[in-house]
C-alpha cells in the first residue's frame, strides 16, 4: 500500500484509532489495556520476501477527530518499517495520544493532540527519522515523549513549548536521550 493522499477529513466518536497504520495482521489487539505495561518485545528480524507487506508514502492534511481511543497509531514490522508518513494540520481528541513503532520517515507538523492520558503524550519504539514540529498538547502533561528500543534514532521535536510538561522525556530498553534532539519555543500551547 503506497502513495495515499487524504485531505479535509472530520471524524467523531471513533471506537479505536483515528489514524491507523498496522502491519501486524495476526497480533493481539494493539490498544493498550488499562494497567497493561509497555515492554517492547525482543523480536527476530526476518528476511524480506514477496510476502513482506509494505506501507509507504502517506500524506494526511487537515484532519480533525473529536473522540477516539487513540489519536495516531503507526506500527510497522522490524524488517519493513511503515515509511514516509506526513500528518499535517490535525486536531485530534482521544483517550490515548500518539504511538509510533517500527517506522521511518514520520513527520507530524502542526498537530494538536488532546489526550486524556498524558503519560506519555507520544510513544516511539524502534523508529527513526521521526520529526514532530509545532506539537500542541494538554498543559501539565505527565510525560511528553517516551522512547524505547536500541534501534530508535534521529527523533526530533521542534517548535514545541515544553514549559508546562512535568517530564519531557523517558527512555528505556536501549534508547538513550542522545537519540532525541529538541528545539523549543516559548509560545503558549
Amino acid at each position: 500500500m503506497e502513495n495515499v493522499y487524504v485531505n479535509n477529513i472530520n471524524m467523531m466518536n471513533i471506537p479505536a484509532e483515528a489514524i491507523l497504520f498496522d502491519m501486524y495482521y495476526m497480533a493481539k489487539d494493539p490498544v493498550v489495556l488499562a494497567g497493561e505495561k509497555r515492554v517492547p518485545p525482543e523480536v527476530e528480524i526476518k528476511p524480506l520476501d514477496e510476502s513482506t507487506p509494505q506501507f509507504r508514502n502517506f500524506y494526511f492534511t487537515n484532519i480533525t477527530c473529536n473522540g477516539a481511543a487513540k489519536g495516531i497509531f503507526i506500527r510497522g514490522i522490524p524488517e519493513m518499517h511503515v515509511q514516509n508518513v506526513l500528518i499535517e494540520n490535525a486536531v485530534l481528541q482521544a483517550d490515548e495520544g500518539i504511538d509510533i513503532q517500527e517506522a521511518s520517515g514520520v513527520t507530524l507538523n502542526n498537530v494538536t493532540m488532546i489526550s486524556k492520558n498524558t503519560n506519555p503524550v507520544m510513544y516511539v519504539l524502534n523508529s527513526n527519522m521521526v520529526t514532530i514540529s509545532n506539537l500542541k498538547f494538554r498543559n501539565s502533561a505527565e510525560v511528553l515523549l517516551q522512547v524505547q528500543g536500541k534501534r530508535s534514532k534521529e527523533i526530533k521535536l521542534l517548535n514545541t513549548n515544553t514549559a508546562t510538561v512535568k517530564q519531557k522525556l523517558i527512555t528505556g530498553y536501549g534508547a538513550t536521550e542522545a537519540m532525541v534532539s529538541w528545539e523549543e519555543t516559548s509560545n503558549k500551547n
